[in-house]
């Protein structure tokens, strides 16, 4: 049987199993290179996706969100803004009883009323006296007539088809400005991204096919680059299979419902099935008569996660989990604080540490000056060099380390610096003299999923 094109809603994806955060990272420590900065003026004029607009008198303080609860939600949190109630969508993987994410913890939900299951109760929304209504623009317009008669209503886009973008974007930056938040939101972005990067190291040339299983197993559905779970793997440098030889050409959403004939013709090097609550196990899958066929399966190359549809949060999170399974990859954050006597205003830093502990990648970025930097590397306590990342102030890039020093790291983050120094020559002197001067270093822990401050990140300190 060929497949057929079908258009299904990317925002249905499975049940996350979160990862234990050992150290977390607060982005006020970390400006990132892009960040834009300025304060909003109120009265705020938001140009809906429609052309229509709305006036918001002044910056919001009581939100209620009547989007998809799993990616609007996610997102809004993002920003630092804890809304006081939210539509719930417990019909959707990756939501839990309450229609809200699974991944976000009980204290970035508290006080959030569901305001309705699938669809908005007006009069629970009145109840709450909002001052802004968050809607999708994809929803009927007699539904956000009437949210307008409650309070001023904004509609984002789902974003839900964009290559190399992340759904999400569409609706964290005509967000931001409500809340005086667009420098945060370009963190958000920029951290994502150089996550992505870092891991770029690794997963770089790899080819990977994304099968969602459905139908009985009857059929799969094949994502392109173009979703949400394709940008991520693309942007760490993957190449997104698809459309399989056979079977229909991609629908404008990226998703293409195959036949389970087609699964023998799937010739990327790694192969990944989501899975789902809805019946779709792993056992399931492997028991169907073409899975070995897979030419990825004989290698080992076959892997089983959940995905959801999410914000930024949950995008971290499955980042931190897939690449821990697909390449045994263990990430690390530093936070850069720039000396009092210089004029660094500080930085992020992202490093991988790969499955044989041989290896080493990393994608630094600093803001501010801080002359001219000679040598980025991990040291101990005591100061001294572990190994070095490169030269200069921003850098990517890969190299192989001791097995030693990268298990000591691994055992310990905490007890390790990131530093940035600039060695130079006095000419002045005879004889002539080698300085060393450190500009920057900055706290090392392992990575979170959660590094957006949301409530409950504490941000390194560093006192040099």
């Amino acid at each position: 049987m060929r497949g057929r094109i079908r258009p299904i809603d990317p925002l249905i994806r499975s049940k996350p199993a979160l990862v234990a955060a050992v150290a977390v990272l607060a982005l006020s420590v970390a400006p990132a290179a892009h960040a834009q900065t300025g304060k909003t003026t109120f009265p705020y004029t938001f140009i809906n996706p429609n052309g229509s607009k709305t006036i918001i008198p002044s910056e919001p303080k009581r939100v209620v969100l009547t989007g998809q609860s799993l990616q609007e939600l996610d997102t809004v949190i993002s920003l630092g803004v804890h809304p006081v109630g939210s539509l719930g969508r417990p019909d959707l993987l990756g939501a839990g009883t309450n229609g809200y994410p699974l991944w976000l913890n009980h204290s970035e939900l508290s006080g959030v009323t569901n305001i309705g299951n699938g669809s908005p109760d007006f009069e629970s929304v009145a109840a709450l006296k909002p001052d802004l209504i968050v809607e999708y623009s994809t929803f009927p317009a007699s539904e956000i007539a009437q949210l307008q008669a409650i309070a001023p209503t904004v509609e984002v886009d789902p974003g839900l088809t964009a290559p190399k973008r992340f759904p999400w974007e569409d609706t964290l930056f005509p967000l931001a400005p409500l809340f005086n938040a667009t420098a945060r939101a370009h963190q958000i972005l920029d951290r994502i991204r150089d996550r992505t990067t870092a891991l770029a190291g690794f997963a770089k040339g790899t080819s990977l096919a994304i099968l969602f299983p459905e139908d009985g197993y009857q059929n799969f559905v094949e994502v392109t680059a173009n979703q949400s779970l394709g940008a991520l793997f693309e942007n760490a440098g993957m190449n997104i299979a698809g459309p399989l030889p056979g079977g229909p050409a991609a629908t404008p959403s990226g998703n293409i419902l195959q036949s389970t004939e087609l699964l023998p013709t799937v010739t990327a090097s790694k192969v990944y099935f989501p899975l789902s609550d809805t019946g779709v196990t792993e056992a399931g899958v492997k028991a169907l008569p073409l899975y070995p066929k897979i030419p990825a399966v004989s290698k080992g190359q076959a892997y089983f996660n959940d995905w959801w549809a999410a914000g930024p949060i949950g995008t971290a999170d499955a980042l931190s989990q897939l690449q821990k399974q697909m390449f045994g990859v263990t990430g690390f954050e530093a936070t850069l604080a720039g000396v009092a006597k210089q004029k660094s205003s500080g930085g992020v830093a992202d490093i991988d540490v790969g499955p044989t502990e041989k290896r080493v990648c990393w994608d630094i970025a600093t803001t501010g000056y801080i002359g001219h930097p000679d040598t980025t590397s991990i040291v101990n306590a005591k100061g001294i060099r572990i190994f070095a990342l490169g030269k200069g102030y921003h850098t990517t890039g890969c190299a192989s380390i001791k097995r030693t020093a990268a298990r000591k790291l691994l055992a310990s983050p905490q007890h390790y610096r990131l530093s940035i120094d600039t060695t130079h020559t006095d000419t002045h002197t005879k004889p002539a003299t080698t300085v060393t001067t450190v500009n920057v270093q900055g706290a090392v822990g392992l990575q979170s999923p959660s590094f957006f401050g949301n409530g409950k990140d504490k941000p390194f300190t560093f006192k040099p």
